[in-house]
C-alpha cells in the first residue's frame, strides 16, 4: 500500500502525526515501522490519539493542572489540539483495528463487553525479541503496555499478542469495572456497502456485489460516502461463447476467445456420434485447438460449453457445422485443374 501511495506522501502523514522521520527511513521498510531511531511511547500514544479523537492530535501531559493550599490554579496544562486528518479516515482505521481484536493478534481483547481498537507491535532484531507492546483505546481511554529491557538481552518465550495484550486487558477491566465506555462515533459522511471478493480476488479491483454474487464472496464494508465504489462486478457477465471454424488440409482448427474464470468443454457431433473434444482452462485471451480427426465424416457439427468456475452458471455457443468429406474433394479437384490428368498422378480421399 505504502508502495502506490509512494513513501513521500506516506512520511507526510506521518509528520503530521508527530512521527520524526530521518532521511535514512525513506525506504518501504517505514511500512512495518522501520525508523532509524525508532519512537518513544508518547510519540506512539499522540499519533494514536489522532485515531482516536476523530483526526485532531493532542499533545500529551502527565499533569493537568497544579492546585495550591487555597485550591487556586497555578498551573494548567492547556493541552493544544491539531486538525490532522480528516473524521472518516481516523475513524476508518479505528474499524480496521476493532477488527484486530475480532480477529486479529489482539483476540486477547475479545472479553471485553465494549468497543475497542487495539495493534501489537514486535521489533525483532537479529533473531532476539527486544520489544513487545500493545495499545488499545476506548471512546475515552488509550493504553500503551510495552514489554522490554534497557540493555535489549531479548525476551524469551513472550508475544505482544498474548503478554502485553493481556496486560491491557487487566488494566481496562480495573477502568471499566463499574462502568462501560460508549461506542465509537460513525461519522455522517462514512456509508456500508457489499463489495465482490471474487472480483478482488481475481482482478484486484473494489467494486459493488451484485444480485449474481454468491454469499461467500459479499463482504459489507465501511466507506467514505466520496469514495464508494460505482462500478459493480463484471466476472458474472455472460461469456463470448462465439467460436470460429477454419478447415484445411490438416483439419479443423476451433478458435476462440476464452476467460480464466469459465471452464470450456468442446462437444463434437460426427455422424450422429457425440464425442467429448476436449476440457480446458485457460487464462484471458485467444485459444485454439485443431481437431484431425475429421475427414472420414461426411458431417461434422461443434458445439462450445463455458462454465463459470465459481457460479456453475453455464453457457452454450451456437452450434456451427462443417463437412470434411466435401472440403477434402474440392481440393482434390482443385489439384486436377492445375495438374493434367493424362500424368500418372493420383488422388485418394
Amino acid at each position: 500500500l505504502m508502495n502506490c501511495l509512494t513513501i513521500e506522501k506516506s512520511i507526510n502523514s506521518l509528520k503530521a502525526l508527530g512521527i520524526d522521520i530521518t532521511e535514512e527511513d525513506h525506504n518501504l521498510s517505514l511500512a512495518l515501522g522501520g525508523l532509524n531511531k525508532g519512537l518513544s511511547p508518547i510519540n506512539l500514544l499522540e499519533g494514536y490519539t489522532v485515531l482516536q479523537n476523530y483526526g485532531e492530535k493532542t499533545n500529551l501531559r502527565f499533569v493537568n493542572k497544579i492546585l495550591d493550599s487555597n485550591k487556586r490554579i497555578v498551573y494548567s496544562a492547556n493541552p493544544i489540539t491539531e486538525k490532522v486528518c480528516d473524521s472518516e479516515s481516523a475513524y476508518l482505521v479505528t474499524d480496521m483495528l476493532m477488527k484486530a481484536v475480532k480477529a486479529g493478534t489482539a483476540s486477547n481483547l475479545q472479553g471485553l463487553n465494549y468497543q475497542i481498537a487495539s495493534k501489537t507491535g514486535t521489533n525483532y532484531v537479529n533473531g532476539k525479541t527486544l520489544d513487545l507492546y500493545n495499545i488499545a483505546y476506548t471512546s475515552n481511554r488509550l493504553v500503551f503496555t510495552w514489554l522490554g529491557d534497557a540493555d535489549n538481552f531479548g525476551l524469551e518465550n513472550l508475544s505482544s499478542s498474548f503478554h502485553a495484550t493481556n496486560i491491557n486487558k487487566k488494566i481496562f477491566d480495573t477502568i471499566y469495572s463499574n462502568s462501560s465506555p460508549a461506542d465509537f462515533v460513525i461519522p455522517e459522511t462514512i456509508v456500508e456497502a457489499e463489495i465482490d471478493l471474487l472480483e478482488h480476488k481475481l482482478n484486484h479491483k473494489v467494486v459493488l456485489a451484485t444480485e449474481d454474487t454468491a454469499d461467500i464472496y459479499k463482504l459489507k464494508t465501511k466507506f467514505k460516502s466520496n469514495h464508494l465504489p460505482v462500478e459493480t462486478s463484471s466476472i458474472y457477465n455472460e461469456p463470448n461463447v462465439d467460436f470460429e471454424l477454419t478447415i484445411s488440409t490438416k483439419g479443423i482448427e476451433i478458435a476462440t476467445i476464452v476467460k480464466e474464470i469459465y471452464e470450456y468443454k468442446i462437444e463434437k457431433v460426427a455422424d450422429d456420434t457425440t464425442f467429448e473434444l476436449v476440457n480446458f482452462t485457460n487464462k484471458n485471451g485467444e485459444f485454439k485447438f485443431l481437431d484431425e480427426k475429421v475427414f472420414p465424416y461426411e458431417k461434422i457439427s461443434y458445439k462450445l460449453i463455458a462454465t463459470n468456475k465459481y457460479t456453475n452458471k453455464t453457457f452454450i455457443a451456437e452450434e456451427k457445422t462443417i463437412y470434411p468429406k466435401k472440403y477434402l474433394l474440392s481440393q482434390v479437384r482443385n489439384q486436377e485443374k492445375i495438374y493434367n490428368i493424362n500424368t500418372k498422378k493420383r488422388w485418394y480421399v
